[in-house]
């Protein structure tokens, strides 16, 4: 160690207090040990590359198909029900126009 760091450690000895290093070597050695007892348990693995496994069905409704009058011409797509209007306009109609404000 270096002068700096030594005269850190030792800073608390006289004292009998502790440094401020010493204080945060130790509050992070407890905060980390706290961390690791309390990690939640390791998630499932990941259904197959080809869809769900067998017997499993997917969660929540399939793509819908939408039709919207934009500008006067009529647009349709199919979209997942999750999507906003401003996402399905921008992303899958390609109407640019609408932006995002807040």
């Amino acid at each position: 160690m270096n002068d700096i760091t030594e005269a850190a450690d030792r800073a608390g000895e006289g004292t009998g207090g502790l440094s401020r290093r010493q204080f945060l070597r130790g509050a992070g050695t407890t905060a980390a040990a706290t961390a690791l007892v309390g990690a939640p348990a390791p998630l499932p693995a990941a259904p197959p590359a080809g869809g769900a496994g067998p017997g499993v069905t997917g969660i929540g409704p399939g793509p819908v198909k939408v039709t919207l009058t934009v500008n006067g011409r009529p647009m349709s797509n199919s979209v997942e029900p999750r999507v906003t209007l401003l996402d399905f306009l921008r992303n899958y109609l390609d109407v640019t126009g609408c932006k995002r404000v807040c």
